[in-house]
């Protein structure tokens, strides 16, 4: 019986697993960020429940900090300083991921075969950020999406200008909400088939390691436009339109200084 069982099912999960990778690559990532998530509210609730330890209670019942921030500076320059303080930084941060189309008809018309399936990116952005969550900068994707053997290496190239809000500062995950508008290039490797604008809308969180390095899950949705073009090799006239792709990347931020907010010094209260 489990023979039968064992050759009947087991094909077919393994089937179902490889012909959808970006479904498997997606349901991945859910459970990935809601691993993250808890992690990162209990190791903020632990730090945040030190910050207790070291002080001591004044008359009228508030906490009074056992390090003088003050007198701590006078004597160390280097003692951290309350986030609040701190001026603009930069922030660097490299990814890589899946992209899915959700609307794609002006690059894939009826009859002929589609030039912009699913497949991987690669990308980063450079943004300067402040205290108070704002950050803005540039990026650069590389999205290699399958071609269906029309190109040899299909490459969409976009570049961008952002804004983005990084909220719960005071957490050790950041939930990040913005936009951001560019310019985008298709064609074979290196050669420029169409280029158009584009629209970012970009989602997801950024999850502390350290004072100075992060994790970055993003679910950007890019809405973008292509002009009219012809792909040689099926001599197919491919009209110009709206197109519409979702992306989801796991990447490294790197910030160019260490930022020191309280949950770091958990014996001084700021």
């Amino acid at each position: 019986m489990c023979q039968v069982v064992c050759s009947v099912h087991v094909p077919w999960l393994i089937f179902g697993v490889c012909a959808t990778p970006i479904r498997t690559f997606f349901s991945l990532g859910c459970l990935g960020v809601g691993v993250l998530g808890i992690f990162g509210f209990g190791l903020s609730s632990a730090r945040a429940q030190s910050t207790q330890v070291g002080g001591e209670v004044s008359e009228d019942g508030s906490r009074v900090s056992s390090v003088d921030v003050d007198d701590a500076l006078l004597e160390d320059p280097t003692f951290p300083q309350p986030w609040e303080a701190l001026g603009a930084h930069l922030g660097f941060e490299v990814h890589m991921g899946a992209m899915f189309p959700w609307r794609n008809r002006p690059l894939c018309p009826e009859g002929a075969a589609c030039v912009f399936n699913g497949g991987g990116g690669i990308g980063g952005t450079l943004e300067k950020r402040w205290p108070a969550g704002m950050a803005i900068g540039f990026g650069y994707d590389a999205w290699f999406p399958n071609t269906k053997g029309i190109y040899d290496l299909g490459v969409m190239h976009g570049m961008r200008a952002q804004i983005r809000y990084l909220s719960a500062r005071r957490s050790l995950v950041h939930p990040y909400i913005g936009g951001g508008v560019g310019a985008n290039i298709f064609g074979d490797a290196v050669r420029v088939a169409t280029v158009g604008w584009s629209l970012d809308v970009l989602l997801g969180l950024e999850v502390e390691l350290s004072e100075v390095l992060g994790l970055q899950i993003g679910f950007p949705v890019r809405i973008f436009a292509n002009d009219a073009f012809n792909t040689d090799r099926d001599r197919v006239e491919r009209p110009s339109g709206i197109n519409v792709a979702q992306s989801i990347h796991l990447g490294v931020v790197v910030l160019q200084s260490p930022r020191w907010p309280p949950r770091y010094f958990p014996h001084a209260v700021f």
